[in-house]
């Protein structure tokens, strides 16, 4: 036997592992005390795989009620989403590379190089995220909400941030938005 199944803990110890625990003395005095434990112990395994599908599955079942709202989301979140192009964006971004900023000059040229290169070649999702993080920025005026949503899709997204994002991010930071 193995050192937990002959400790003495109380019944309910860990309610993860459906081991129910022998007492020390009663699994050593009898040589029957083991095979015991053991075909308890495999019943009790048998007894909460079989309870194991059947919550799984009472967790799938989605009411009738929500059943249209789910398979309706796609479409909406589809229609919602609009179509960017790279004009659009780089306009957004040449009005905040146009405000007055705190960071040196060389670094500013650097990052401003870097912006404009990585432009054209975004894709559509990374187009729309980069407007929408420009509105923040400029329509709204919240350089905090505008870097923490750049933060973010830069710790989702593979790639953003070596090529566009801590650039823009440095610009956001220093740029004197109103």
């Amino acid at each position: 036997m193995t050192s937990y199944q002959t400790t003495a803990a109380p019944v309910g110890y860990n309610d993860a592992l459906p081991i129910h625990f022998a007492n020390a003395r009663s699994a050593s005095s009898s040589p029957l005390g083991s095979t015991k434990s053991s075909v308890s112990l495999h019943k009790q395994l048998l007894h909460a795989q079989q309870q194991q599908p059947s919550e799984q599955q009472e967790s799938l079942i989605i009411p009738p009620a929500n059943r249209n709202a789910v398979v309706s989301e796609p479409s909406e979140t589809a229609a919602a989403e609009k179509i960017v192009s790279s004009e659009q964006v780089s306009t957004s971004l040449e009005r905040l590379l146009a405000l007055p900023n705190s960071i040196p000059p060389r670094e500013s040229t650097h990052y401003t190089a870097k912006l404009r290169k990585a432009l054209p070649t975004l894709s559509e999702p990374h187009l729309r995220e980069l407007d929408e993080i420009l509105a923040i920025a400029l329509v709204a005026g919240d350089k905090a909400a505008s870097k923490d949503r750049l933060v973010k899709y830069m710790m989702v997204e593979s790639g953003v941030a070596s090529v566009w994002g801590t650039a823009l991010r440095r610009i956001i930071e220093g740029a004197e938005i109103r």
